[in-house]
């Protein structure tokens, strides 16, 4: 490669929006041995104000010595070994994923998207892009699938989830019923007294359902006002809830200014 080239391609790795870098394997760790302005901010930011170029990967951020549960209990220092020599399960000398950082000079955590590639036995380089903003906002719409927006209970998805879980369990002899409750009356007090007594009174119930189950039990709002509930225990133990249930929710309800009997 001619000079003028190869200072093109470094002038460009440097400004590159993604963190660039290369690890040489000696001794016993991985060490820094090239890094552009992006990469050395961000491992600054995570393993503390010190230069990287010559240190060890394990000295410069310890989170890679913590296993990681989807790679196996595999800590990322294991894992880089093993793509830097193609051991398995990365004979590909190839690895891609997202990594979970904790910043003591940030809040909360942070999240990289990951590429590792080995150049040569013992050297690898890591290409990295941040998407905590991104990971967020799946969360927030992951959230909002599951979570009911006006009880705050889960949502008819969550429940369908919930049931399949339940049938698998029951294979196992731990039993589980269901049961659906229908506010047939909570659509007169929406048509006479408008949508904020309407809402007001499916929180109502909802709160009503919700105290008569114990913590880890399932309670979904399926849509409008019907309520699903999963329970652990048997039939016996479905209708003692049931009936606390129907009891709770024939106590008079005040929605949208007024005090409503539900007897």
């Amino acid at each position: 490669m001619h000079s003028a080239d190869y200072k093109s391609l470094q002038a460009f790795v440097e400004a590159a929006p993604c963190g660039l870098v290369e690890l040489r394997w000696a001794g016993d760790d991985f060490f820094y041995t090239r890094a552009n302005a992006l990469a050395k901010a961000v491992i600054t930011e995570l393993g503390g104000p010190k230069g990287i170029i010559g240190k060890s990967l394990c000295q410069s951020i310890p989170g890679h010595t913590t296993p990681i549960p989807s790679e196996a209990g595999l800590t990322a220092y294991e894992v880089y070994k093993a793509v830097a020599f193609k051991l398995p399960p990365y004979e590909s000398g190839f690895r891609s994923a997202v990594l979970e950082f904790d910043s003591p000079y940030r809040e909360g955590k942070a999240y990289y998207q990951q590429q590792v590639v080995c150049d040569r036995p013992g050297l690898i380089s890591i290409g990295f892009d941040e998407i905590t903003e991104k990971v967020k906002l799946i969360e927030q719409l992951k959230q909002q699938t599951l979570t009911d927006q006006l009880t705050r209970l889960y949502t008819r998805a969550y429940m369908f989830q919930a049931l399949d879980d339940a049938a698998h369990r029951a294979k196992r002899e731990q039993p589980s019923c269901y049961f659906r409750i229908d506010l047939d009356k909570f659509s007169d007090i929406n048509n006479r007294y408008g949508h904020q007594a309407g809402d007001d009174a499916i929180i109502w119930a909802s709160n009503q359902i919700k105290k008569c189950t114990r913590g880890g039990e399932v309670v979904a709002r399926l849509g409008g006002d019907e309520f699903g509930v999963l329970i652990d225990g048997d039939i016996a133990t479905a209708k003692r809830v049931g009936e606390r249930i129907r009891t709770a929710l024939s106590e008079s309800i005040e929605a949208g200014g007024h005090v409503l009997s539900n007897s």
